[in-house]
């Protein structure tokens, strides 16, 4: 008998790529719920059910019309939004989510948190463990952390069966809503890639395919009460990478412009996932190098397709 999974990713992005991979769907019914900005509407394919949810509208009627093995929540970490979708997002639908699990409507809640909640990591810090304290340094990052405090209190409080999960910067194929892609698809369509500040910001880039394997392995083996650091292993800065896509294309570099930086990008995240290998047994099998190329391919293919 299938498990019953419930995804709550208001952008999409990660739950789509997840409900793609093999083996998914003949384990598990998916329901997944994302943001809409017009309607709230119920559609069903081969082994998923998704439920587009607008604004503060109440969707557990919707949702909890049945019990679920597993629920993961994806907190949305784009800094560009409005504040308030991520005090929805991050903070209501959190408590709202946790509320049912302490009512015995899951057996699993895994909260997936973000690097931001960690803050600004200096040049020459060691990356962040699990036991580094959380020190978010904008809004959004402090909704996202308050997930993880409302989390880990459910836990704490009422022994309610929860883990955390922190990931690093995830990219890959159906990752729309990230620099990378943005940078990607500009290369391929435009006569300029715009880079935010000096290009020197760097991040730990995970494949997203690696990512969702990942969660497999913390709904199977992720104990309860726990957090895992998930990372790529990848540090690159924004601007190399900028360099390799255009590289890969054949296009020169001084169609790059760097335009004014947003004080909410911090200069570096890296997160230290030695916890999860231990446990879990899991770390990335994507070299950096092999899923950018993955990733440029499949926006080259979307855009041809678009084209035709």
């Amino acid at each position: 008998m299938k498990k019953q999974l419930l995804i709550v990713d208001p952008i999409g992005d990660i739950s789509l790529r997840f409900c793609q991979l093999e083996n998914v769907l003949t384990t598990f019914d998916v329901t997944v719920v994302v943001a809409s900005e017009n309607e709230v509407k119920v559609s069903t394919g081969k082994g998923t059910r998704l439920i587009t949810f607008v604004g503060k509208s109440d969707f557990t009627k919707l949702v909890f019309d049945r019990d679920y093995d597993i629920i993961i929540h994806i907190s949305p970490e784009k800094e560009e939004m409005e504040k308030d979708y991520f005090i929805l997002w991050n903070i209501d639908i959190t408590f709202r989510l946790l509320e049912k699990v302490r009512e015995r409507k899951a057996t699993k809640f895994i909260y997936v948190s973000s690097a931001l909640s960690y803050g600004p990591l200096k040049e020459d810090d060691v990356p962040f463990t699990e036991e580094t304290i959380l020190n978010p340094s904008s809004p959004v990052a402090a909704s996202i952390a308050s997930g993880e405090l409302f989390t880990q209190g459910f836990y704490h409080a009422y022994n309610c069966p929860v883990c955390v999960v922190r990931r690093s910067s995830v990219y890959g194929p159906s990752q729309h809503h990230n620099c990378l892609s943005t940078i990607i698809e500009s290369a391929f369509t435009k006569s300029e890639v715009q880079v935010y500040g000096d290009g020197k910001h760097m991040r730990d880039w995970l494949y997203i395919d690696d990512f969702c394997q990942a969660l497999i392995r913390i709904i199977d083996e992720g104990k309860i009460g726990e957090v895992y650091n998930v990372g790529g292993g990848h540090e690159r800065a924004i601007m190399d990478v900028t360099k390799l896509i255009l590289d890969y294309i054949d296009k020169p570099h001084n169609v790059i412009r760097l335009i004014e930086d947003q004080k909410i990008h911090e200069r570096r995240y890296a997160l230290n996932w030695q916890k999860v290998q231990e446990h879990i047994n899991w770390k990335p099998t994507v070299t950096f190098y092999d899923g950018l190329i993955k990733t440029i391919k499949y926006y080259e293919d979307k855009l041809q397709c678009v084209q035709k």
